[in-house]
């Protein structure tokens, strides 16, 4: 049912990625998002590590990677982290399978680039 792949996917992404507690909609979205489908976390520390934080991608949204991330939306940052993160989750696509361009479709309709 939608209610029983709603739990789940609470469960296994949204939870994991600690959605409740990042400070923006549209980034924790996006990482349970990409969580879900592949690069997810590493992609969004990577990002993060691209305008400055400075950990080491692991894969997992410990206190670092969320307070790194806290601390750049609480300085104004959510469209240099968005655009950053797309950066990283087209790269992750390019190196699985001639297929990524539906993956790029995708990633424009939901997570588009944004002007800052």
């Amino acid at each position: 049912t939608e209610a029983e792949a709603l739990a789940i996917y609470k469960t296994n992404y949204w939870d994991k990625i600690r959605g409740d507690e990042i400070k923006s909609q549209l980034i924790a979205n996006f990482t349970a998002d990409m969580k879900s489908s592949g690069g997810g976390v590493w992609n969004l520390q990577r990002a993060l590590n691209s305008l400055g934080a400075n950990l080491v991608d692991d894969g997992a949204l410990g206190n670092l990677t969320l307070g790194a991330l806290n601390s750049m939306l609480d300085a104004g940052k959510e469209c240099q982290i968005n655009n950053a993160f797309r950066t990283q989750q087209i790269l992750y696509y390019q190196g699985l399978s001639n297929q990524h361009q539906n993956w790029y479709t995708s990633l424009d309709a939901d997570y588009p680039q944004l002007i800052c």
